[in-house]
């Protein structure tokens, strides 16, 4: 009976908590691009000073937050035009640079840095039951193996003839 009050609450702590962390305390940022956890960002435009000698362009996302490299891809592009997409998994600032290298001797013609802001949010009510569901089986699970395997250690040993209540 203990254990469903506790488990009741617990429920309902969980489910009327509306409190979303935001990195760095508000979602208030001096980002160039924003967007949110889980959708695309788009980081897209044109080196104007390389003519039209093909390139390779180089991609690189840091997050801000501890200067942590996330990605880093490279691509290449005829007349110097880019689009990178890419989502972001926590709701930390980052920032994006875009490098022209000459393919040739690998030396960087043009430089652009985006920083995106990236707003966290509360996940919906559903997913929460659903996590906490989980992680409660799971543990209910341990539970029953723990026993049941506790038994069957007993029972072997009462079968050899051991002494069951040892001290």
């Amino acid at each position: 009976m203990r254990f469903n009050r506790v488990a009741g609450l617990i429920l309902i702590l969980m489910l009327t908590m509306q409190a979303s962390v935001f990195a760095h305390g508000s979602d208030e940022s001096e980002a160039d691009i924003h967007t949110r956890v889980g959708e695309l960002a788009y980081v897209e435009g044109k080196f104007d000073q390389i003519g039209s000698n093909p390139v390779a362009v180089k991609f690189k996302a840091v997050r801000l937050e501890d200067g942590a490299d996330i990605l880093s891809m490279e691509s290449s592009s005829v007349d110097g035009t880019y689009k990178f997409g890419m989502q972001f998994f926590d709701g930390a600032e980052h920032e994006v640079t875009v490098k022209a290298v000459d393919p040739a001797n690998g030396s960087v013609i043009a430089e652009q840095k985006y920083i995106v802001g990236v707003q966290a949010f509360n996940p919906p009510a559903g997913v929460k039951f659903k996590t906490l569901a989980f992680l409660l089986a799971v543990i209910a699970i341990g539970m029953i193996a723990g026993v049941g395997i506790s038994k069957l250690g007993k029972s072997i040993r009462y079968a050899k003839g051991g002494n069951f209540n040892a001290k």
